[in-house]
């Protein structure tokens, strides 16, 4: 939904992103953001051990987690967070996504540790995917973790909506916001000439049809 890109796979089921893709967000072939998608967590609360096994200060963290992409054997043994941190600890910011139906779990509790350890901005989205709702439950959880937690419905969300996620993302780090301004704008001038050219053409078509004339 941010990328306007059909081709990034998508499932209700857990595990259909394999390794990490990026997907850039270009207007007029300049690129504005280029987010990546990971694989999610599979072995969270083993990961969490292995980085609280050894004494650490909060300041060490992020070297903790360093240390864990740099040990042999890791990424045989767990493949898809060495995938997911990998971009993280490279400098990317973390866009967290949950579903907002489902119950919060401790392997959940221990996903957010996780990214809390990495030291990168990041924020949480909240998509509720189900009926039923437990967001009054995941809430105050994940303002504990993140920076900034929004509610956002991909499969429904307005221009208006992705416009403000996309904001409250360059709000995260104070180096983000001119771009991200910059995207917004040009994605706002690009949707107003998007309808006025539809606009033009459905009176284009009117026209012709008003104007035309069938022999007897």
């Amino acid at each position: 939904t941010l990328t306007e890109n059909d081709s990034v796979r998508i499932s209700v089921e857990s595990g259909t992103t394999i390794a990490a893709d990026s997907f850039e967000f270009q207007v007029d072939g300049a690129v504005y953001l280029r987010l990546t998608d990971t694989p999610g967590f599979q072995r969270s609360r083993q990961v969490l051990a292995w980085l609280q096994s050894a004494p650490d200060a909060e300041a060490d963290r992020p070297a903790r987690v360093r240390a864990f992409l740099a040990e042999p054997g890791h990424a045989e043994r767990f493949p898809d967070e060495v995938a997911l941190l990998a971009p993280i600890m490279a400098g990317s910011g973390i866009l967290y996504v949950v579903d907002a139906s489902q119950p919060v779990t401790a392997a959940d509790e221990a996903e957010m540790t996780i990214l809390q350890w990495t030291g990168q901005p990041r924020m949480a989205v909240m998509n509720p995917m189900g009926v039923a709702t437990q967001q009054s439950v995941w809430q105050p959880l994940l303002s504990g973790f993140f920076q900034q937690v929004l509610l956002f419905n991909p499969l429904t969300a307005t221009p208006e909506q992705r416009l403000a996620l996309l904001g409250s993302l360059g709000d995260l780090e104070p180096g983000w916001q001119k771009p991200l301004a910059a995207l917004c704008e040009r994605l706002v001038l690009r949707d107003h000439q998007r309808l006025e050219a539809m606009a033009h053409s459905l009176a284009r078509y009117w026209i012709e049809q008003m104007a035309r004339r069938e022999p007897l």
